[in-house]
């Protein structure tokens, strides 16, 4: 089973700045950037999208919500993959 890895930018940092995780070829990861408010947590994930901002404020509560988002990315793949095959 996969699991989480926290990484903290800094070592004096409290809470992680990043945490991410492994789903085979995917990386999936919850993060902060300069670009953004302190508390405001963004997901990236290889190949399918990049700093989407999230609701949440609370690390564990940001990645459900990025696992969500990337659910529903592979579920609607899914779907168009078998709509091809249907259709054939």
């Amino acid at each position: 089973m996969a699991k989480w890895k926290d990484r903290k930018r800094h070592y004096n940092d409290e809470e992680p700045s990043e945490s991410s995780i492994r789903l085979g070829s995917l990386r999936l990861s919850i993060h902060r950037h300069i670009d953004h408010p302190p508390d405001q947590w963004l997901a990236s994930c290889s190949m399918f999208f990049s700093q989407r901002e999230l609701k949440s404020k609370k690390m564990d509560e940001a990645k459900c919500q990025a696992k969500a988002i990337l659910q529903v990315i592979l579920e609607d793949a899914i779907a168009d993959i078998l709509d091809v095959e249907n259709k054939n």
